[in-house]
């Protein structure tokens, strides 16, 4: 039987921030790989982390081929950031914080917004 506790560590995550995580139009699979790497940066209390993109697939139970292509439209629309890592360091992933600047969230007036 599951028992989660938030004293076995919990994720602290802005209201507004998450308010705006609400309101977006993207796909489940994409929102799953968001969620994870939410998780895997202020989960951990970090801004960013290095994750690799094997990692993430695990993690939301995708192949390689299918995380990409989301983690590539969530980088279009500008919900997250990847930062390329020399060697095999894996990439460094954030959430951009500054919401305004995503591109398929659901506006308070009601607009047409793109699908991701």
């Amino acid at each position: 039987m599951a028992d989660p506790q938030l004293e076995n560590g919990y994720t602290r995550i802005a209201n507004e921030l998450l308010d705006a995580i609400c309101r977006l139009k993207i796909s489940g699979n994409a929102f799953r790989i968001l969620l994870f790497i939410i998780r895997r940066t202020y989960g951990f209390h970090r801004k960013s982390a290095e994750i690799s993109l094997s990692e993430i697939a695990g993690a939301v139970g995708m192949s390689a081929q299918n995380t990409s292509r989301e983690i590539k439209k969530l980088i279009k629309y500008h919900i997250i950031y990847s930062e390329k890592n020399s060697g095999n360091i894996p990439n460094t992933i954030q959430l951009q914080k500054d919401y305004s600047k995503w591109e398929c969230i659901i506006k308070n007036d009601n607009s047409q917004n793109r699908v991701l």
